[in-house]
C-alpha cells in the first residue's frame, strides 16, 4: 500500500488495456490485478481502466467461435449482467488490497429497472463502490439495446473531486463545465474507439476540455481485438494520455503531461497537484473559466430554442 500524499494532489495511472480472450472470470481478474500491480508500483493511487474493460468475458460463451456480429445483442445479455458481482467485487478487492481508488472502466451491466447499461465504476479503498453511467451512447450501443444513463455525479477521492465522462461523455463539453462549476477537480475517461477517427475525436475532446475547462483529465483506451465476432470483430485503438490545462500555471504548451508511445498494453501515470489545477482556474493567462458568461450562454440557448 501506498503511502498517503498530500491532499493537494494525486498520482494517476491511465491504463492502456489489451482485449483479450478472457476464457473465466478468474483469467480477467489475473490481467486485471497485474495491470493494477504495475500501476501501484509506479505510485498510482487512482487508477482509471478502460470503457468496457471486461469485453474480453465474451471469450466464455460456449459458442464464442460461431459468434456474429448478427449474436451480439442477446451474446451481450447472456454473458455481461451475470458476471457484473463478481467483476465489481474483482475492483472492490483489488482496491482494498492495494489501498487505492479503481475506477474499473465500464461495464454492460442490468440495471434494477430491467434495462442495460454501459456503467463506470469507482471502487474505494474501503469497499464502497460508485458508479456512473454512460449518457451518450453511439449506434451501436443503441443497437444492443443499450438505455443512456440520466444522472450526473461527483465523486470524494480523498478530498479531490472526481467526475467521469465515458468515451462519447467528454465530447459534450456542457456536461464538463456543469462538473466543473459544481468543483470537479479530474475527469476520468475510459474510452474504446474502433477506428482512428473515434480515437482522434476522444483524444482532441480530452484536450479541449482540460483547455477550455481547466480541469485535469485522464483517457485510458481498450486497444487490439479478442477476434471476437467472426467476421466483424470489435478493435480498439487510442492511447493512454493525461492532459492539464494549457497555461502558464502548468508551461506545458501541448497540455499533455503523459502518454503512451507505443501500440502495446501500458500503464502511463502522472502526479496532479490539485492545487495549482484550482489557482489556474482563477489566475492565468488563459481566459478560461474566470471570463465565462453563463449569462449570454443562457439567453443564446433561449433565443435558439425559439
Amino acid at each position: 500500500m501506498n503511502a498517503p500524499k498530500s491532499p493537494d494532489s494525486i498520482t494517476v495511472a491511465a491504463v492502456q488495456m489489451e482485449m483479450r480472450r478472457e476464457s473465466t472470470v478468474d483469467d480477467f481478474k489475473a490481467h486485471l490485478a497485474d495491470i493494477v500491480r504495475q500501476a501501484v508500483a509506479q505510485g498510482a493511487e487512482l487508477v482509471l481502466l478502460p470503457e468496457l474493460s471486461t469485453s474480453g468475458l465474451l471469450a466464455t460463451h460456449r459458442d464464442v467461435d460461431e459468434l456474429t456480429a448478427a449474436d451480439m445483442s442477446q451474446a451481450y445479455r447472456d454473458i455481461f449482467p451475470a458476471v457484473t458481482e463478481q467483476v465489481t467485487a474483482i475492483f472492490t478487492s483489488l482496491a482494498a488490497e492495494h489501498g487505492v481508488w479503481l475506477a474499473g472502466g465500464s461495464h454492460w451491466r442490468q440495471a434494477e429497472d430491467g434495462t442495460y447499461r454501459n456503467t463506470a465504476f469507482l471502487a474505494h479503498p474501503d469497499g464502497r463502490l460508485d458508479f456512473q453511467d454512460k449518457l451518450h451512447l453511439t449506434w451501436p450501443e443503441v443497437d444492443l439495446g443499450t438505455t443512456p444513463g440520466d444522472r450526473v455525479a461527483l465523486f470524494d477521492v480523498r478530498g479531490i473531486k472526481v467526475a467521469i465522462q465515458t468515451c462519447a461523455d467528454i465530447e459534450f463539453a456542457e456536461v464538463t463545465r456543469a462538473l466543473v462549476v459544481a468543483g470537479a477537480d479530474v475527469v476520468l475517461c475510459p474510452s474504446l474507439t474502433w477506428n482512428s477517427r473515434g480515437a482522434t475525436r476522444v483524444a482532441s475532446s480530452c484536450l479541449a476540455r482540460s483547455v477550455e475547462q481547466q480541469v485535469f483529465v485522464v483517457q485510458s483506451p481498450m486497444i487490439g481485438t479478442s477476434d471476437i465476432p467472426r467476421g466483424a470483430a470489435l478493435f480498439g485503438k487510442g492511447y493512454a494520455r493525461i492532459t492539464v490545462p494549457v497555461d502558464r500555471s502548468f508551461g506545458v504548451n501541448s497540455g499533455v503531461i503523459a502518454s503512451a508511445d507505443s501500440t502495446n498494453e501500458a500503464v502511463v501515470v502522472a502526479t496532479l497537484d490539485i492545487d495549482k489545477g484550482r489557482r489556474s482556474r482563477v489566475d492565468s493567462d488563459s481566459i478560461g473559466m474566470r471570463h465565462a458568461r453563463p449569462d449570454l450562454y443562457r439567453d443564446l440557448l433561449i433565443e435558439m430554442a425559439h
